[in-house]
């Protein structure tokens, strides 16, 4: 006979079993008297007792975490789910994980899912992108309070999103019963210095918060050392690369062990691959031995040689990265300071260089009588500010009865 169980847990009544003995009249003749009935005590679906009448058990998730293996925008994300059921799942049964939205991945009625131990054949998995669910079929019984490793992979969207807020699994399962949907549990902890990095979905696109770059001078032919501040809206791991680009016009050869220097210390101090002219012209590489901190200033500086001639760049000095788990900064321009250097415009902008020279250089004396004292008036005028200690020299003036030594000017 069948009955209906209770909506909660509960442990098996205690059962007796009585009888009542009547003749062919229907007439009580006897009895048997009422007595506890024998009971099974043995496991169902790994429920101690599980076999004994009215032993019932609601089912649930005792463990329904997930977690994901990066936050960076456009990359493959790989998600671990476990989950630990605390009654067995037989085969053929479905669990199905909601809320997942905003992968760039596909419809895909054979999703390819791992599962350890494994209960799940390899493209068991049925991925609906519209709704962020993943239906996955056992086909292998899932044992009660056992850690169920499961592992997929989706696209992380293109823009920066948080996590979804109601990420949940639920199960049909034997005997037409269910286990009710229930929000999953993730880490709260930072992933490469984002709070929340390991939630699911929770995706930001890399940038470079600051991006700036000035040089120390724009006299032409002479060394210019150039300031670089790069912070980053997350930590970039050992190994990346950076890479400004745009620094054409210098003299410097190509170099794969340019000297740079940071601050902090993140770059090793012959890491820099320059190159001055082919397909990535006026391109320094810069690779990371150390992990650069999310939100902090990093100073790099290095030297070129400044083209002989007056130049000023048309195009922008750009900053770009390859960084973990196949992500990048995009292509950035940089700033730089719009000051004057030397008095001139823009003078601290990279490879922004002036030939220096007198646009105005003249002279005239006050007589030409001989013998007598000559007043020599010169009229200079730079094409930018001569810093104090700097030496200007008239050569040419022979034949003057002036013997050598000081002159008041």
């Amino acid at each position: 006979f069948a009955l209906q169980n209770t909506a909660s847990d509960q442990a098996s009544p205690a059962v007796s079993v009585a009888a009542d003995i009547q003749d062919a009249n229907s007439a009580s003749v006897s009895s048997i008297t009422q007595a506890a009935m024998a009971k099974l005590g043995t496991a169902l679906y790994g429920v101690a007792n599980g076999a004994d009448p009215l032993e019932v058990l609601v089912p649930l998730f005792t463990t329904k975490s997930i977690q994901q293996s990066t936050l960076i925008s456009g990359v493959a994300n790989t998600f671990t789910v476990t989950l630990t059921a605390n009654l067995e799942l037989e085969a053929t049964q479905t669990v199905t994980i909601s809320g997942l939205t905003g992968s760039t991945t596909a419809d895909d009625s054979t999703f390819t899912v791992t599962s350890v131990p494994d209960v799940m054949a390899a493209d068991s998995g049925v991925w609906s992108k519209t709704t962020g669910d993943l239906v996955l079929t056992l086909d292998a019984a899932m044992a009660a309070s056992t850690d169920h490793v499961v592992t997929f992979t989706l696209g992380n969207p293109t823009s920066t999103q948080s996590s979804p807020i109601l990420v949940s699994v639920v199960a049909a399962i034997q005997d037409s019963g269910a286990i009710a949907s229930a929000v999953m549990t993730s880490p709260t902890t930072a992933m490469y210095g984002v709070a929340n990095g390991f939630k699911p979905l929770e995706v930001l696109v890399p940038v470079f918060t600051t991006k700036s770059i000035q040089q120390s001078t724009l006299i032409s032919g002479v060394a210019n050392t150039f300031t670089v501040t790069l912070t980053a809206n997350l930590a970039i791991k050992s190994g990346s690369t950076v890479t400004i680009s745009g620094l054409t016009g210098s003299q410097t050869a190509d170099d794969m062990t340019l000297a740079v220097t940071s601050n902090p210390n993140v770059m090793a101090v012959d890491s820099g691959g320059w190159t001055r002219a082919g397909g990535l012209a006026g391109a320094l590489v810069l690779t990371l031995d150390a992990i650069m901190a999310v939100s902090t200033d990093y100073v790099v500086t290095f030297s070129l040689v400044n083209p002989a001639s007056t130049q000023s760049l048309s195009a922008p000095v750009n900053v770009s990265a390859a960084i973990q788990d196949g992500g990048a900064i995009a292509l950035g321009a940089m700033t730089s300071p719009t000051t004057a250097n030397y008095g001139v415009a823009n003078g601290f902008k990279p490879l922004e260089v002036l030939v220096p020279s007198f646009i105005t250089k003249s002279i005239e004396q006050s007589t030409p009588v001989s013998g007598v004292s000559n007043t020599l008036t010169v009229t200079l005028t730079a094409n930018y500010d001569l810093a104090v200690g700097s030496t200007v020299t008239i050569s040419g003036l022979t034949g003057s009865a002036t013997v050598n030594g000081s002159l008041t000017v």
